[in-house]
């Protein structure tokens, strides 16, 4: 879909959420690449749960039974 340069200069940019931890801040696909929690998990963790980045991060993840 493409859009009109009206539409594309008047709608507000959707700003990317950074999490700071350690002192450092990225977003939930670079924690994910740092940290190598899934970002899905990481995103369900940090909105759906409500959890802090710390927790987010330092939590092992539970293994699925294949």
């Amino acid at each position: 879909q493409h859009w009109s340069v009206e539409r594309a200069l008047n709608t507000p940019y959707k700003k990317i959420k950074k999490y700071l931890y350690k002192g450092e801040s990225h977003n939930i696909a670079e924690w994910s690449k740092i940290s190598g929690v899934n970002k899905r998990t990481l995103n369900t963790r940090l909105t759906t749960k409500g959890w802090s980045i710390a927790k987010a991060l330092e939590t092992p993840v539970k293994e699925r039974n294949k």
